[in-house]
C-alpha cells in the first residue's frame, strides 16, 4: 500500500509543481519585459533575450523616447511611489517629465492577445486601460504624483502593450500523470 501511496503522492506533487510554474509564468514574462525596457531606456540597446515579436515594442519605444527627448522630456524608470491614504506602494514603469515640468505615466503591459472585440487590430489605449482594470492602477499613480506636487500633462497616461504568452495555469496539466 505504501508504494501505491508514494506513486500517487509523487503524481500530485508533479501536478502541483506544474500548476505553480504556470501561475508564475505571466509574472516572469512581465518581469523580463520590464527589465529589458529599463535597460533599453537607459542604453538604447535591446537585450539578447528579447523575443523577436517584441521588437515592434522596442521600435515604438525608441521612436517615442527620441521624439520626446528632442522636445525636452526627461525619463525615469521603475519609480517607486506610495499612496499615503490607502497605504499602498507602487512602481511606475516609465515616468516622463516634459519640458513644462508636467508628468506622463507610461505603463508597460504584456498581453496574450492584441485582438480587439471591434476587429482584427491592436487594442486602443482605451480598450487596454479598461482591460483588467489597468486604469485604476495608473490613475492611482497619477493621484500620488499630484500629492507629491507634480502636475499632469494634457495626456498624462500612456499604455505601451506588447504580446506575451500568458496561459491558463491549468491548461497543460494532465490529470492522468
Amino acid at each position: 500500500a505504501s508504494e501505491y501511496v508514494l506513486k500517487h503522492l509523487n503524481q500530485i506533487k508533479n501536478i502541483a509543481n506544474k500548476i505553480q510554474d504556470n501561475f508564475n509564468r505571466p509574472q516572469h514574462v512581465g518581469n523580463a519585459l520590464h527589465n529589458a525596457a529599463e535597460h533599453f531606456v537607459h542604453t538604447g540597446e535591446i537585450l539578447d533575450n528579447v523575443e523577436e515579436k517584441n521588437t515592434q515594442f522596442f521600435d515604438y519605444l525608441g521612436k517615442m523616447l527620441a521624439e520626446r527627448r528632442a522636445n525636452g522630456s526627461k525619463f525615469f524608470t521603475e519609480v517607486s511611489v506610495f499612496d499615503e491614504l490607502n497605504q499602498l506602494p507602487g512602481t511606475i514603469d516609465l515616468l516622463e517629465i516634459d519640458k513644462n515640468g508636467h508628468f506622463i505615466i507610461h505603463d508597460y503591459k504584456t498581453t496574450s492577445t492584441f485582438k480587439s472585440k471591434y476587429g482584427d487590430h491592436q487594442k486602443s489605449n482605451e480598450e487596454l486601460f479598461l482591460y483588467k482594470g489597468y486604469i485604476a492602477q495608473v490613475m492611482t499613480y497619477g493621484r500620488i504624483l499630484e500629492n507629491y506636487g507634480l502636475m499632469p500633462a494634457e495626456n498624462s497616461f500612456h499604455l505601451i502593450a506588447t504580446e506575451g504568452k500568458h496561459t491558463n495555469p491549468m491548461s497543460d496539466i494532465d490529470s492522468n500523470e
